[in-house]
């Protein structure tokens, strides 16, 4: 008899995931009636979406200029920010829209 190795699921409770990978727990979260993912982050300051994604949720922008460095990167200008009610939490956080270049 051949044992075969198997990549467990990931672990899934509720809307909530663990990507196994890289040890971040995801959601899915509904914002304008659309699905998306968001990373649940407890030690984050702030909050980002990319552009795309902002553009695709049908987010209304406020114009806000900062400026944001992440490690091992050049510092970019954030131009926009919205306000997100997000439907399957129930509470309004503030993201900061950001370039991505990919």
């Amino acid at each position: 008899m051949k044992a075969e190795a198997r990549r467990p699921k990931a672990p899934r409770k509720g809307l909530m995931y663990i990507a196994p990978s890289k040890d971040l727990m995801y959601i899915d979260a509904q914002i304008n009636r659309k699905t998306t993912k968001a990373i649940i982050d407890t030690g984050a300051t702030h909050n980002f979406i990319s552009k795309d994604e902002a553009n695709r949720l049908g987010l209304r922008f406020a114009k806000e200029t900062r400026w944001v460095k992440a490690m091992n990167s050049e510092s970019q200008t954030i131009h926009d920010t919205a306000r997100v009610h997000v439907d399957s939490w129930g509470g309004k956080v503030d993201v900061s829209i950001v370039p991505t270049d990919d």
